[in-house]
């Protein structure tokens, strides 16, 4: 949530004040997951998640986004019990990391520490990415295929459904965005 608020903030500044542009806003966040998802494709993930990072990726630049540790991040020392008379004295809360102010700033845009169970429990079932699908057909293969078909069943309509499925998923595996489910259409059934 906290990568979201930033990103509306960010708009509502540039739409403010027209001295500050897209392209001078960066975001710094110590959530490795986050920045991953910000940096993926949103449908990958479950609707909650995909709602609000495609809402991130339209407000800011996902190549804006870069990786601040939790131990230099100034937001971080409220969540990790610092006393007021702490805060007050803080060179980190009040001016941010040394990292921030160098002039030759190098962003950590690694990913290494992800948690591969935290990552894949907001993947969506079933996700087929748009480009990598890839679906071969050998039809040197297609006479055993029908053979093997008729050895299954004998039983004409039982064939014709069967086809029918196979169809379908050919059709579905193709075009996702118009997936068909459901009992078989009588178009369907004339194809096979």
């Amino acid at each position: 949530m906290g990568a979201l608020v930033s990103a509306r903030l960010a708009e509502y500044l540039s739409n403010s004040f027209p001295w500050i542009t897209s392209d001078n806003i960066f975001f710094w966040s110590d959530s490795q997951i986050i920045l991953h998802w910000i940096q993926g494709d949103p449908l990958r993930w479950k609707e909650f998640v995909r709602n609000r990072v495609r809402e991130i990726q339209e407000k800011s630049d996902p190549n804006h986004w870069n990786y601040c540790r939790g131990k230099t991040n100034p937001a971080d020392k409220l969540t990790r019990g610092l006393s007021i008379y702490a805060l007050v004295k803080d060179e980190v809360w009040w001016r941010g990391p040394d990292w921030l102010s160098s002039s030759n700033l190098q962003c950590d845009t690694s990913h290494n520490e992800i948690n591969a169970v935290e990552l894949t429990d907001e993947l969506r079932k079933n996700y087929v990415p748009e480009n990598n699908s890839v679906l071969t057909v050998n039809e040197n293969n297609c006479n055993d295929f029908l053979n093997i078909l008729y050895g299954v069943t004998n039983d004409y309509s039982k064939f014709i459904r069967i086809i029918s499925y196979i169809s379908r998923f050919v059709h579905n595996c193709r075009v996702p965005q118009s997936k068909r489910t459901g009992p078989i259409f009588a178009d369907e059934r004339n194809l096979a």
